[in-house]
């Protein structure tokens, strides 16, 4: 895979939810208060804040129509042009929910595309952790800080690309994508301003693995069925919620887990593929 193939795969993600605006309709709904929420627990002399989207896509997670007004300026981030062209034409006919919108396309917010024309399956223990450690130095096209910077389930599509490049098994993989991961936290913290939020909200397992998920709907049962899931390690790896806040922790990020509120796991239906979702707010 070279770096053009990799934005080449994100447009051709973004293309196949380029019309499910309301499939993503509770998603969204979840996402909205997730904002709301760190709105909230800014610092009163904040004012109004700004706000970083990370793999903004389509914009099928965000209700700009109602968070726009809290905000001086909301930077909607995604590699793919075309995808934020679809956004901008969504409010066409609303041009005061995006007048404080700044659009930044063709920005890798991975921070890694350019190394994975690196990776490749034979690769050594010392070439792995060589690119590994690159991994957590990840960075991306913006010289802003923000009041709130959202990662919008953006990490699984980060380790995707790893497992895309070098298939699921091995040890090597496992700790490219960790490094993936870590990485991505990095630079989530290097964007946050002092006192800012940061809200990174993931899918952790599907119907795939978790086929009740096609038929629970009681908010209790989705909790009841996470919780399953965590402890029998049936979860994407990378992205057990429980794991990155204890990352968290470790990288300093936070102070300790107190410092990061998860919220109850989502059920998110996508097509005949349904999706356990939750966000870390820090």
């Amino acid at each position: 895979m070279n770096e053009q193939s990799i934005g080449q795969w994100q447009q051709s993600v973004n293309e196949q939810t380029k019309d499910a605006w309301d499939l993503f309709a509770s998603h969204r709904v979840q996402m909205t208060a997730l904002i709301e929420q760190a709105v909230g627990v800014l610092p009163l002399s904040f004012g109004k804040p700004t706000l970083c989207v990370l793999g903004a896509g389509n914009g099928n997670d965000l209700d700009l129509a109602k968070i726009a007004p809290q905000f001086s300026e909301i930077r909607l981030v995604d590699l793919d042009p075309t995808a934020l062209g679809r956004v901008k034409d969504r409010y066409a006919d609303q041009p005061e929910v995006v007048e404080n919108v700044q659009f930044s396309a063709g920005i890798d917010v991975s921070g890694v595309a350019g190394l994975l024309p690196d990776l490749k399956p034979e690769m050594t223990e010392a070439e792995v952790r060589s690119v590994y450690e690159r991994t957590l130095a990840s960075e991306c096209d913006l010289a802003d800080r923000y009041d709130i910077v959202i990662s919008t389930c953006l990490l699984t599509q980060l380790i995707d690309a790893v497992v895309h490049t070098l298939g699921r098994d091995g040890t090597l993989v496992l700790l490219l994508t960790l490094g993936m991961r870590d990485g991505h936290l990095n630079l989530l913290a290097r964007l946050r301003k002092p006192n800012g939020r940061v809200i990174l909200a993931t899918d952790f397992v599907s119907s795939d693995t978790l086929p009740e998920l096609k038929t629970v709907e009681d908010a209790d049962a989705v909790i009841k069925l996470s919780r399953q899931a965590i402890e029998r390690r049936n979860f994407f790896t990378g992205a057990n919620p429980f794991s990155i806040r204890e990352k968290l922790v470790e990288l300093k990020h936070v102070a300790g887990p107190s410092d990061v509120d998860i919220a109850s796991p989502w059920r998110w239906q996508f097509g005949g593929r349904c999706y356990l979702a939750t966000a870390l707010s820090y």
